[in-house]
């Protein structure tokens, strides 16, 4: 988590290759960089919210006979996942806007397509408010689907 997502995904698509001997196109070295990037916020903030949970349920739980497993899965997940969910929904944002990057490895999404929609036309206001507008309803479309996410998902609360 310390190392810049550029920075990373330079480092798999140019440094990957040297060290296996094998070609990585750029959708592969994105989609590798990316997800390694992202698990690593996830993981922490799946690992936050798991030790916010209560021990005691656990413990309850282990005392009633049920299993480890069945105790993770059944008691300390849904509480965790509902604790941690509007910090696993920021991730999928920045995850979304993070994907800006992959142009520098020549793989064509929408800064890229920008960028050569200005290089040929010389104009360069255009495309990228085009693509600042898009990236904006694509991030809002996010945020109203966590929204409803969250109020399904806290229900019980308002019990």
């Amino acid at each position: 988590r310390g190392v810049p997502l550029l920075v990373q995904i330079m480092l798999v698509y140019f440094g990957v290759p040297q060290l296996l001997l094998h070609n990585l196109t750029p959708l592969q070295a994105s989609t590798i960089a990316l997800s390694l990037n992202s698990a690593a916020y996830l993981s922490e903030t799946l690992r936050g919210g798991i030790m916010a949970v209560d021990y005691g349920q656990r413990e309850a739980a282990l005392a009633l006979g049920v299993s480890n497993p069945s105790v993770m899965l059944d008691i300390v997940m849904p509480q965790a996942l509902k604790s941690t969910l509007p910090g696993l929904v920021n991730e999928m944002i920045n995850l979304l806007k993070n994907t800006s990057l992959v142009s520098c490895i020549s793989l064509v999404d929408l800064l890229r397509a920008a960028q050569m929609i200005i290089s040929k036309s010389y104009r360069a206001f255009e495309p990228l408010l085009t693509v600042a507008i898009i990236y904006y309803i694509l991030v809002g479309i996010l945020a109203i689907i966590s929204r409803r996410v969250e109020r399904w998902v806290n229900i019980s609360d308002r019990r």
